[in-house]
């Protein structure tokens, strides 16, 4: 069987992503691997703990998208956020406590 690749783009702690990884690495869910962990926020835990388990860690840094004056350019930062992406072909995209901003 051909393994489904996951990119999971997580915010904070993970949690969520430490679930989905152990689960993963427990063969709960069968079939698939995680190719890569998204994250925008430096120094967010969850890039520990996704460097742990040796999935590659990608950070495309949201503050990085604020305009003069504070406003979040969403167009700019979706942009870089598909480049990182498609890198990666995934099958599937999974949020786990993803927060764009």
């Amino acid at each position: 069987m051909e393994m489904k690749k996951i990119v999971v783009l997580a915010s904070g702690t993970g949690t969520n992503f430490c679930a989905i990884a152990d689960a993963v690495k427990a063969g709960l869910i069968p079939g698939v691997e995680i190719s890569a962990l998204i994250c925008n926020r430096a120094g967010a835990q969850v890039l520990k703990e996704a460097a742990k388990r040796n999935i590659q860690t990608v950070l495309v840094d949201s503050s990085r998208f604020k305009l003069f004056g504070g406003k979040f350019n969403r167009t700019y930062y979706e942009q870089e956020l598909l480049v990182e992406l498609r890198k990666f072909s995934p099958d599937w995209i999974c949020l786990a406590g993803y927060i764009d901003r």
